[in-house]
This record gives C-alpha cells, sequence and structure tokens, in this order.
C-alpha cells in the first residue's frame, strides 16, 4: 500500500487515482469552459444544448458543449470558404431576406 500527502500533511492510502474529468457542469463551469462570460452563455449557447436538472441543479454535458461549438465550428469555414450560410436571428432561426418594394407614386 502506497500513502501519498497533499501540502497540508494530510495522508491518502491506497493506489493512485486519476483525475476525472466531469462529464456534466454547472452554468458557471459551462461558460468557463467555453471561455466566455455567463451572461453570454445563457443568451448564446444554453437556447441551444438540452439540460440535465438535479433537482434544483443544471448541468451541461461536456459531450453537448463540444459538438455545439463543432456545429459553430463549420458554419464560420462555410463561410470563410465563401459559402455564406443563411442569415441566423439570435435564437437560431433562419431570417428571410426582403427586398423594399419601390413606392408608387400616385398616378396624374
Amino acid at each position: 500500500m502506497s500513502a501519498t500527502g497533499d501540502r497540508n500533511g494530510h495522508r491518502e492510502y491506497g493506489p493512485q487515482r486519476p483525475s476525472l474529468a466531469p462529464a456534466a457542469l454547472s452554468m458557471g463551469q459551462a461558460a468557463a469552459y467555453l471561455d466566455m462570460s455567463p451572461d453570454s452563455f445563457r443568451r448564446h449557447v444554453l437556447p441551444f444544448v438540452p439540460v440535465v436538472r438535479v433537482g434544483k441543479l443544471k448541468r451541461v454535458r461536456t459531450a453537448h458543449l463540444d459538438a455545439w461549438m463543432e456545429q459553430r465550428e463549420e458554419s464560420v469555414a462555410a463561410t470563410l470558404r465563401g459559402k455564406a450560410s443563411p442569415a441566423r436571428s439570435t435564437n437560431g432561426a433562419v431570417e428571410r431576406k426582403t427586398r423594399a418594394i419601390p413606392s408608387r407614386s400616385p398616378e396624374r
């Protein structure tokens, strides 16, 4: 049996455990994971990823955050290649481009 200690002198006995990355993150952790503010996360990401509720807590799976980033990456890459994607509103819906209808002048 091996003994390891932390900086406070506490000893832990048993096999070493690898640190595991969490499968789901809190809203603040998810925002930090994407390197954005919590407000930006709520506005731009949260509407597009499923949320897991644990009691009053909300959690977002890291796999869903990674998938969201990949989707965004593809749309930006297509735009950079000159294949402009349709304009999207803040809620993700495709906006229709309309053209102005010329006004008719009164008949004389």
